[in-house]
């Protein structure tokens, strides 16, 4: 069996989602090492590194970058901040995994893209962590792969933000670069780059709206999204067509449904390793049904564990083909760039 080389892992921007999502997420991932914490609160930096026996603690990320103890980097901050650094762990060699959004501005995304095409070694990963969950992959996998889906149908609505974050220029663009993005990209995963966007702004009240939007796609493929910040829980559902006109529908990440049309053959799938078992004949009014709750933690569910375990075979050279490199999220800019210009 081939040994796991361990990993030395900085985490920058040791807030909430860090604390509750991302380092679980790493904890559980075997072969990994948190090395050092950084926190622009000195004082925080060392409390924190004291409470999870991290051995560094850091009040400057470039400092953390430059100080020859880690691999790879883990950034859950500002935009601006995932953006400077991976420009900086791009020069030094350092693996960066950065959340989303992972630039301020698509300049500053390009500059990035065109960082990393310099330093092709060097794994710059966006955390799109919605693709990674488990109830996603067993449907995509189900259904028979992204290349088949001619449409998709995403809902994704939240209670927040409702005031504007990271300087942005209204509650609507805060919106769709820290909730939205899910949804868009997760449209151009599986369907590539867009071709045209149309998009609906309808104000509910002050700061709070419902926006729907079609994508469309080489192949005549389009992406409907209906998203927006008028809910009092997170809600989310992702509903795939495919080319065969069979329909899946994933729901809170952990109620998958295949709708099966006639003659239809599917695999039962095991959750937890996402391999066939057997084959399932299924009439043409049965509805394939799996449930995942409560099979596996939080941050595998939501997807943390599956993006992290993409981005450390990448570091250990274990993936030949990067699943989110930084110049993939261009389109995702692109799409929000067009529903905001819409929108005014």
């Amino acid at each position: 069996m081939r040994a796991t080389r361990n990993v030395r892992v900085g985490i920058i921007g040791p807030g909430a989602h860090a604390q509750e999502n991302l380092i679980p997420a790493l904890r559980a991932a075997p072969g990994v090492q948190i090395t050092a914490v950084c926190s622009r609160n000195a004082e925080r930096a060392s409390a924190l590194a004291q409470n999870w026996g991290i051995p560094l603690a850091f009040s400057d990320f470039r400092e953390l970058l430059r100080s020859g103890e880690l691999d790879a980097v883990v950034a859950a901050a500002p935009p601006d901040v995932h953006s400077a650094v991976m420009l900086e762990a791009l020069q030094l060699g350092v693996h960066s995994f950065v959340e989303k959004p992972p630039a301020g501005s698509l300049m500053e995304l390009d500059e990035v893209i065109k960082e990393a095409a310099r330093c092709p070694k060097v794994t710059t990963f966006v955390d799109y962590n919605f693709r990674y969950a488990e109830g996603f992959t067993v449907l995509l996998r189900t259904l028979g792969g992204r290349d088949r889906v001619k449409m998709c149908r995403i809902r994704l609505l939240t209670s927040k933000p409702t005031s504007c974050i990271w300087g942005l220029h209204s509650v609507l663009e805060a919106y769709l670069f820290a909730v939205g993005i899910h949804a868009v990209e997760q449209a151009c995963y599986l369907l590539g780059s867009p071709l045209s966007v149309d998009a609906l702004l309808v104000p509910l009240s002050q700061d709070i709206f419902s926006v729907s939007a079609v994508i469309r796609f080489a192949g005549e493929r389009y992406a409907v999204l209906d998203i927006g910040n008028y809910s009092n829980r997170l809600e989310y559902s992702c509903e795939l067509i495919m080319d065969d006109l069979h329909v899946g529908l994933v729901q809170d990440f952990t109620d998958v449904q295949i709708y099966a049309a006639p003659n239809f053959a599917t695999s039962a799938i095991d959750s937890s390793v996402g391999k066939p078992l057997r084959p399932l004949q299924v009439s043409p009014k049965e509805v394939v049904h799996y449930d995942l709750s409560g099979l596996s933690p939080g941050h595998q569910v939501a997807g943390y564990r599956g993006a992290f375990d993409a981005f450390l075979g990448e570091v250990r050279g274990e993936n030949s083909e990067a699943s989110s490199p930084i110049a993939r999220s261009r389109d995702v800019y692109i799409i929000i760039n067009n529903i905001l210009a819409q929108a005014i």
